[in-house]
């Protein structure tokens, strides 16, 4: 019975671990390195401004830019 409810809360683990970053201010989805350049400094440059982007090669997963000055 364990083993069923181990599976179940890790099938769901995984499917909010999915969606629920998508809802996020810092997530902008599939960009490009330049235009998340474009986007942090339409921001303003600042220590600790970060954003996550997603995967641009299958080799990837996420993306963070964080500035730091």
């Amino acid at each position: 019975m364990n083993d069923a409810l181990l599976k179940r809360r890790s099938a769901f683990e995984q499917l909010v671990g999915g969606i629920l970053h998508r809802r996020q201010l810092w997530f902008h989805g599939a960009i490009s390195r330049e235009e998340s350049e474009r986007r942090m400094k339409k921001y303003g440059i600042k220590d600790g401004l970060f954003l996550i982007r997603e995967r641009t090669q299958v080799r990837e997963r996420e993306k963070v830019c964080v500035c730091v000055q």
